[in-house]
C-alpha cells in the first residue's frame, strides 16, 4: 500500500514544479551572486529587504514573491510577472502587540513595462518615475503608494484603491477611474484631461494646479477640496458640493456648474468666462477679481457674495438681464 502512495506523492512534486509554485534554487543563488536573473524562476522567493538596485530581471517569475522593503531602484523588470508579489508595507503583531515593520518596496524609476502586476500588493510602495507601460494593474492595492510623475495615461484603473496615494504631476489622461477610491490622494499638478471618473471616490487631499479639462464631476462631493489653479476648461461640475472649497486663480471657462453649491467657495482671481452658473449656489462666496465675461449667472444665489473688481461683460444676471459694465466697447 505504500508504493502507491509514494509514486502520488512523487507526482505530486513535480505537479508543483511544474506549475511554478516554488522557486528555483539555482536562479536564486544566480541572482544574489550577480544582482541579476533573466525569464528566472524566483517565485514565491523571500527577497525581504534585498538590494536589487538596477537588477536585470527581464521576464523573470516573481509570482507571489515577497519583496517589502526590497530596493528595485532603476530594475528591469520587462514582462516580469509579479501576479499576487508582496510589495507593499507590512506590520507585524506578537501576542495582540506591535513587534515589528517591513517599509513597501523602492521601485523607483524602474522598468515595469508589459509586467503583469495583478493583484499585487504595493500598498506604501515607490513607484515614483517608473514605467508602467503595457504593465496589467487589475486588482493591484496602490493604497498610500508613491506614483509621483509616472505616466498611467489611458491606464485601467477602475475599482483600484489609490486612497492617500502620491499622484503629484502624475499623467492619467484618459484613464479609466470608474469606481476607484482616490480618498486622500494628492493629486497636486496631475493631469486627468478627459479621465472617467464614474463613481470613483474624489474626496482628495489636493487638485492643486491639476488638469481637469473637460472632466466629468457632476454631483461629487468636493467640500473644501483644494482645487487652487486647476484647469477646469469645459469641466462638468452640474449639481457638484464645493463648499469651502479653494478655487482662486482656477481656469473654469466654458465649465458647467449648474446647481453647483458654492457656499463659502474661494473663487478670487478665478476664469469664468463662459461658463454656466445657471441655480449655482455662490452665498457668502469670495468672488474678487473673477472674470465673468460671457458667463451666465440666471437663478443663481449671490447673497453675501464678495464681488470685489469682478468682471461683467455680456454676463448674464441672476434676474436674466445682460451686465455689460465691464465691457471694453
Amino acid at each position: 500500500m505504500k508504493q502507491p502512495f509514494i509514486l502520488y506523492l512523487l507526482f505530486m512534486g513535480l505537479t508543483l514544479s511544474q506549475l511554478g509554485w516554488a522557486y528555483d534554487r539555482g536562479d536564486l543563488r544566480q541572482l544574489k551572486k550577480t544582482g541579476s536573473c533573466v525569464v528566472c524562476d524566483l517565485s514565491h522567493a523571500k527577497l525581504r529587504g534585498a538590494n536589487l538596485k538596477g537588477a536585470d530581471l527581464t521576464g523573470a517569475n516573481l509570482q507571489e514573491a515577497y519583496l517589502s522593503d526590497a530596493d528595485l531602484t532603476d530594475s528591469n523588470l520587462t514582462d516580469a510577472s509579479l501576479l499576487g508579489a508582496h510589495l507593499g508595507e507590512k506590520h507585524y503583531f506578537m501576542f495582540g502587540e506591535w513587534s515589528g515593520y517591513d517599509a513597501g518596496a523602492i521601485l523607483r524609476g524602474a522598468n515595469l513595462t508589459n509586467a503583469n502586476l495583478k493583484g499585487a500588493y504595493l500598498f506604501g510602495a515607490n513607484l515614483s518615475g517608473a514605467n508602467l507601460k503595457g504593465a496589467d494593474l487589475s486588482g493591484v492595492d496602490l493604497s498610500g503608494a508613491d506614483l509621483s510623475g509616472v505616466d498611467l495615461s489611458g491606464k485601467d484603473l477602475s475599482d483600484l484603491s489609490l486612497s492617500r496615494a502620491d499622484l503629484i504631476h502624475t499623467n492619467l489622461t484618459g484613464a479609466i477611474l470608474t469606481g476607484a477610491n482616490l480618498t486622500g490622494a494628492d493629486l497636486t499638478g496631475a493631469i486627468l484631461e478627459g479621465a472617467d471618473t464614474t463613481n470613483a471616490s474624489l474626496s482628495t487631499k489636493s487638485f492643486m494646479g491639476a488638469n481637469l479639462t473637460a472632466i466629468d464631476l457632476s454631483n461629487e462631493k468636493l467640500m473644501n477640496a483644494n482645487l487652487n489653479k486647476a484647469i477646469l476648461t469645459n469641466a462638468n461640475l452640474t449639481g457638484a458640493d464645493l463648499t469651502g472649497a479653494n478655487l482662486s486663480r482656477a481656469n473654469l471657462s466654458e465649465a458647467d456648474l449648474t446647481d453647483a453649491t458654492l457656499w463659502w467657495a474661494q473663487l478670487n482671481g478665478t476664469d469664468l468666462t463662459q461658463a454656466i452658473l445657471t441655480n449655482a449656489d455662490l452665498r457668502w462666496a469670495q468672488l474678487n477679481r473673477v472674470d465673468l465675461t460671457g458667463a451666465t449667472l440666471q437663478e443663481a444665489k449671490l447673497t453675501n457674495a464678495v464681488l470685489t473688481e469682478t468682471i461683467f461683460c455680456n454676463t448674464t444676471m441672476p434676474d436674466g438681464t445682460i451686465n455689460d459694465k465691464d465691457c471694453p466697447y
